[in-house]
């Protein structure tokens, strides 16, 4: 199955005017495969039951993303943006593995 969606990536921008440093998302695009695709959902303690997604995105890396992959936080997958729980570099490509919904 193929993939072409956003990744988000969290990074600090400092202000040269006030020495302040801020975060920043900033949202690229990507393209590649989808390497799993699998689906959990657990009753806890909350109201809703916990929606998990354990897939894994195989996707075409780019100057960026091999420059920034330590601050991926989110993936978009079907209009949802899911958290990243791991970045594993095997180049040409990059693996994401993601997790629950993105929530920052």
């Amino acid at each position: 199955m193929r993939y072409c969606g956003k990744i988000g990536y969290v990074v600090t921008v400092d202000d040269d005017t006030t020495g302040i440093c801020e975060s920043s998302t900033v949202e690229k695009v990507a393209k590649g495969d989808v390497l799993t695709n699998h689906l959990r959902v657990t009753d806890g303690v909350n109201i809703n039951p916990d929606i998990t997604i354990s897939n894994r995105l195989s996707i075409v890396s780019e100057p960026f993303l091999l420059n920034n992959f330590q601050n991926i936080r989110y993936a978009t997958w079907r209009g949802t943006k899911w958290a990243v729980e791991s970045v594993e570099i095997a180049l040409p490509r990059v693996i994401l593995s993601l997790g629950g919904v993105y929530n920052g």
